[in-house]
C-alpha cells in the first residue's frame, strides 16, 4: 500500500510540475475577455481548479502532509492565487474562490479555530474581495449583499474567519 501511495503522491507531484502553467500576460492582453491571452489564462485557471478538486478527492488516503503541500504549497499559492488576484471580473474572481474553497477537504479545518499558515495569501485576497465589492456596488445591489455572503461562507467554510485586523475596514 505505501508503494502505490508514493505513486500517486508521484504523479501528483508531477502533473503539478509538468502540466499546469499560467502565464503573466501584460494588463493591456488580458482587458480584454475576446483576446486568446485572456482566454488562455482562463482556461489555465479552470484546470489548475480542477486538478485541486481531484487532488482533495485523495484526502483521507493519503498523507496529510504531502497532500497539502502539493494542494496548497505547490499548486494553489504558485498559480491559481496569482492569477485570481490578477483577475478584474469580481463574479468570476468570487467563482473561482468559491471552487477553490470547495476543493479543499474539510477534514482539514475540523478542530480548527484558526486560518492554516498556507491560506494567509487565500484569505488575505478573500478579505480584500470584500472590500472590493463593498466599495464598487452599490449596498442596495442584491447582488452586493450576495457576493459578500458568498465570500464569507468560504472564509468561514476553511476556518479564515478570524480576521484581526481593523473591524472597520470590513464594511459590511
Amino acid at each position: 500500500m505505501q508503494v502505490f501511495k508514493e505513486a500517486v503522491i508521484g504523479r501528483l507531484r508531477s502533473c503539478v510540475d509538468e502540466d499546469v502553467f499560467i502565464p503573466l500576460y501584460p494588463k493591456k492582453f488580458l482587458e480584454d475577455r475576446l483576446s486568446p491571452q485572456c482566454h488562455f489564462r482562463d482556461q489555465q485557471l479552470w484546470t489548475a481548479v480542477k486538478l485541486l478538486g481531484n487532488m482533495g478527492k485523495w484526502d483521507l488516503l493519503l498523507p496529510e502532509s504531502a497532500l497539502k503541500e502539493l494542494m496548497l504549497d505547490k499548486l494553489l499559492n504558485r498559480y491559481p492565487m496569482i492569477t485570481v488576484r490578477s483577475q478584474t471580473l469580481y463574479n468570476n474572481a468570487v467563482n473561482a474562490c468559491t471552487k477553490i474553497g470547495d476543493s479543499l477537504p474539510l477534514s482539514w479545518f475540523k478542530g480548527e479555530n484558526e486560518c492554516l499558515p498556507q491560506l494567509q495569501n487565500f484569505r488575505n485576497h478573500l478579505v480584500q474581495e470584500v472590500h472590493t465589492i463593498c466599495k464598487q456596488q452599490s449596498p442596495e445591489d442584491p447582488n452586493t449583499k450576495s457576493s459578500v455572503v458568498e465570500v464569507l461562507q468560504i472564509l468561514s467554510r476553511i476556518r479564515c474567519n478570524d480576521y484581526h485586523g481593523d473591524s472597520r475596514e470590513i464594511p459590511l
